[in-house]
């Protein structure tokens, strides 16, 4: 079985129609106040509402319950994702979820393993001080390595620079339950290109055939 395939930061209707008649398995929608793809809850719904078979999920980092809550009752997501220093007793509030890291060192891993068994996934992207997510910015391999020894690969999904150039070299030092891409699928910061993601589809299923 091939892994998942979470595509995060879609802004536009187009995009998350192709993704979702594409196969892909998720879709991130952003809530995050300073990122160029955050969203009214409203136009989120706009977006994803025609969907079929694609698993929406909501991405928070450091929100207040209120908004996280108001956020749901609107577009009732399959998963909240969170980007920020959420506890593992704030997260269990809204099961299901994804909890993501910026991982930078071994003790990074470490703290993801607080939020098991009850975290869907655990979503490990590339550290940077600027930004929570979508810089395009990867793992090092070495860290790759560790986190495969370390955190059950059934519940890891990979993020962080993931592209059509990457997919495939990172995937011999890691066998994750899923890759996440943002940046890499994007003509314009915040603007995902069908054309992008259909030529990763292509290469993606090439490698990872059903």
């Amino acid at each position: 079985m091939p892994p998942l395939l979470k595509i995060c930061g879609i802004t536009d209707q187009e995009s998350f129609v192709f993704c979702d008649q594409s196969g892909v398995d998720m879709a991130g929608l952003n809530f995050c106040p300073g990122s160029p793809r955050c969203l009214e809850p409203r136009k989120a719904l706009e977006i994803s509402g025609s969907k079929k078979q694609i698993r929406t999920v909501a991405i928070f980092a450091d929100s207040s319950r209120e908004n996280i809550y108001n956020v749901r009752s609107i577009l009732n997501p399959d998963f909240i994702q969170f980007h920020g220093s959420e506890t593992p007793d704030f997260c269990r509030e809204f099961k299901p979820y994804i909890k993501a890291f910026r991982i930078k060192t071994i003790q990074d891993i470490k703290t993801s393993l607080d939020f098991l068994p009850e975290a869907s996934f655990l979503l490990f992207d590339a550290w940077c001080s600027l930004a929570a997510g979508g810089t395009g910015k990867t793992i090092p391999g070495e860290l790759l390595d560790l986190l495969a020894k370390t955190v059950p690969l059934q519940k890891v999904i990979i993020a962080g620079g993931i592209s059509i150039d990457n997919i495939q070299s990172t995937g011999r030092i890691i066998a994750p339950a899923g890759f996440d891409l943002c940046s890499s699928l994007e003509e314009n910061r915040g603007i995902k290109s069908i054309k992008r993601i259909e030529n990763f589809l292509k290469i993606f299923r090439e490698i990872y055939p059903d």
